[in-house]
């Protein structure tokens, strides 16, 4: 089923865009200083002194499986904290997307096997995953993963540009912080594009839901 049908004169694009970019960008910069903490709080706790953890050297199993229970934590919570923001505003237009914030945790969790480039496939692997929920609600859902992957992967060229052109004139972790915040801003922009036009796509289909979901609790 398709539809062409306009939005609702009720639903604000530019409010519902912007508010989107928002979600997006302030779940990514929470899920930053929540990684932070994590990292800190695993990091002090291991025998070994954390300067060490750069060099060429193997480290010893007492370390190795810390680290790597910190990476996968790290990369699940910062998944579920960008997907439940914007679980948050897509469960006003589209239903059946409970299962957004782990999907989206899930997705980011399997950019562990790009290592340290793990930035660069975030948006793909968070993508992939969030369209096996939109497949089965919308019409030409198939975009999703494709502007998520070149969104986040734009947004993270940008942000080191900007963390890199700021560190000359700010604070280095003030010049990270906006550089970290610039990947949200980019990402949430490109996918909030698609958003809406997947959402006027299927605007008849979505009432239809919705009246449907609203039946049902009757």
């Amino acid at each position: 089923m398709k539809a062409d049908t306009p939005a609702s004169n009720d639903f604000n694009q530019n409010r519902y865009w912007l508010l989107w970019v928002l979600g997006t960008a302030g779940g990514w910069l929470t899920a930053y200083w929540v990684s932070i903490l994590i990292g800190s709080l695993v990091l002090s706790s291991l025998p070994i002194d954390p300067a060490t953890l750069s060099s060429s050297e193997p480290l010893p199993e007492a370390v190795q499986m810390p680290l790597l229970f910190l990476q996968v934590a790290t990369l699940f919570i910062i998944g579920a904290i960008v997907g439940g923001a914007q679980w948050l505003l897509l469960r006003q237009q589209i239903p059946q997307v409970g299962r957004w914030p782990l999907f989206t945790a899930l997705g980011c969790l399997i950019t562990l096997f790009a290592g340290p480039y793990w930035l660069l496939f975030v948006g793909l692997g968070m993508g992939l995953l969030q369209w096996l929920i939109l497949r089965n609600i919308l019409n030409r859902s198939g975009w999703w993963s494709l502007i998520s992957a070149g969104g986040w992967a734009l947004g993270f060229v940008l942000g080191d540009v900007v963390g890199l052109l700021l560190s000359s004139v700010l604070d280095v972790t003030l010049a990270q912080l906006l550089g970290y915040t610039t990947i949200g801003i980019v990402a949430g922009a490109l996918t909030g594009v698609v958003l809406l036009w997947l959402l006027r796509e299927n605007r008849v289909l979505l009432d239809g839901l919705r009246e449907e979901a609203e039946q049902a609790k009757r």
